[in-house]
């Protein structure tokens, strides 16, 4: 079991201002940063996982409604 912690928690997220330490977030950015996380920030230790366009839109909006 992992013991340390790599990113912020994702609760909160409508709220925050930016994504990946500088991208304004926006639906379009938090769905392109969940697809293409090292084009977004290159040393971002989010691993691209092969997400598809569909997937990340509801993965986004999911994440939206998280308190």
């Amino acid at each position: 079991m992992a013991q340390g912690k790599i990113g912020p928690p994702l609760d909160r997220m409508r709220e925050r201002a930016y994504l990946a330490g500088g991208l304004p977030n926006t639906p379009e950015n938090l769905t392109r940063w969940i697809r293409f996380p090292k084009e977004v920030k290159q040393d971002s230790a989010m691993p691209e996982l092969g997400v598809g366009s569909q997937e990340a839109k509801h993965i986004a909006a999911y994440l939206y409604t998280l308190r």
